[in-house]
């Protein structure tokens, strides 16, 4: 006889003192969702909103017929499913049971728990030298030629909770000097080395004025790894409270250019959420134009949220995830400006009064990104990157200093092309 699927979990929350306590009720039946917050969260002087947006802080009972997107963050992504998939041979059969496979390894510091008195016990983190075994351990899955009986228990905990950490590509987190990374391991189907150029990317728009994590690349085994440091842990062991734009939205139906899911929206959502809104809008416009002029065409909605710091407010995460597309230049994953999601700098331009900017603002923006890009080999080359991988890419971002002349230099009559623009 086969089990029942669980139907209710508790979702346990990070105090600022560092204790896990039970923070609210999910529950489903029937193909629908009820959420509340406990009492004896509501309770306490340190207690916050799950979702400031879509889950109010009341004692009122939420039901939806879709599980609210800020518990996605919590979950798997589409590498860590397939890693827990290979591992055990009974799966999780609906999204609460893969809240519950987490162990709160997830983006941000929300944990499930199949009881209110059992706090959920942690997944540990992978030591900085179980590396090595573990990249073996996620080629053997890239191949399907994956057999647990190779690797020790306690290695396949760290692989199947260190996965669980969105994206598709292969990864795990590690400990390493007091600090929690992502390790990206180079795939066997690459067609240019994406861990060295991830590293390039992250370093331009550090040079951009974008806010980016700590990022150093090792050897291991002959083979690049990406290590990118994680942002919602901290060394004493505190979590931060982390927010996808995926889940502020909660969009679970969508019709063609909805106007929700883009760029434009999303700064909309920056002043609301921000406690240095101007700043993050800003920083949001640049990222916007960075992603563009390197090819980075994957900038979902997933690849941008907002971080709840210690002070109890939210900021723009720090950027993650940046890094050329070659065989998708044209369209962006999400809306940019009047021209949908067409990747350009003239359709990014179209819509800066959403991020509270004005042309010459804008422009002095693209100035500042076309500086860095123009630089792009340098990047490369410093990545470590072959010389054809070099030019290919280069060649990406290259293309679009062109266009940014032409903006910068006045070529583009806004006021006609753009009426809505503010004045300069």
């Amino acid at each position: 006889m086969s089990r029942q699927p669980t139907s209710k979990v508790y979702i346990f929350a990070q105090t600022l003192a560092g204790e896990y306590v039970p923070a609210a009720v999910l529950s489903s039946a029937n193909g629908s969702y009820s959420f509340g917050y406990a009492k004896s969260w509501m309770a306490r002087g340190d207690a916050f909103a799950l979702d400031p947006i879509n889950l109010p802080f009341t004692d009122s009972i939420y039901r939806d017929n879709f599980l609210w997107s800020c518990f996605d963050d919590t979950m798997p992504d589409n590498w860590g499913r397939r890693v827990i998939l290979s591992i055990h041979k009974d799966h999780p059969k609906n999204h609460l049971e893969w809240m519950l496979a987490s162990r709160g390894s997830g983006v941000g510091m929300l944990a499930a728990s199949a009881s209110q008195h059992y706090t959920p016990k942690l997944a540990r983190v992978a030591e900085f030298g179980q590396l090595e075994q573990l990249m073996r351990a996620t080629r053997a899955i890239e191949l399907g030629d994956f057999d647990s009986q190779l690797f020790s228990p306690e290695l396949l905990k760290v692989l199947q909770y260190g996965s669980s950490m969105g994206g598709a590509r292969p990864k795990v987190t590690v400990s390493h000097e007091n600090k929690e990374w992502i390790a990206k391991f180079s795939r066997n189907d690459d067609i240019f080395n994406q861990v060295k150029a991830e590293k390039a990317c992250l370093e331009m728009a550090r040079s951009a004025g974008c806010r980016v994590p700590e990022v150093k690349l090792i050897d291991l085994a002959g083979s690049t790894t990406i290590m990118v440091e994680r942002f919602d842990r901290l060394p004493n062991g505190q979590r931060l409270h982390y927010l996808s734009a995926n889940a502020i939205l909660n969009i679970h139906k969508t019709r063609p250019n909805d106007q929700r899911m883009g760029y434009p929206h999303l700064a909309g959502l920056t002043q609301r959420l921000s406690f240095e809104p101007e700043l993050d809008q800003k920083e949001l416009f640049t990222r916007m134009l960075l992603n563009i002029m390197v090819g980075n065409t994957d900038d979902h909605l997933k690849n941008h949220g907002f971080l709840r710091e210690q002070n109890g407010l939210y900021r723009l995460s720090p950027i993650f995830d940046v890094l050329p597309h070659p065989s998708q230049l044209d369209q962006q994953a999400i809306l940019v400006g009047e021209n949908g999601r067409e990747a350009s700098l003239t359709n990014a331009m179209s819509k800066v009064q959403a991020f509270g900017l004005t042309e010459k603002e804008a422009l002095l923006i693209i100035q500042s990104c076309a500086d860095v890009v123009d630089n792009c080999q340098v990047y490369f080359s410093e990545a470590g990157m072959n010389n054809n991988d070099i030019a290919r890419l280069s060649n990406i971002c290259l293309r679009t200093l062109g266009e940014a002349e032409n903006l910068i230099s006045g070529r583009v009559n806004f006021a006609e092309a753009y009426p809505n623009l503010p004045e300069c």
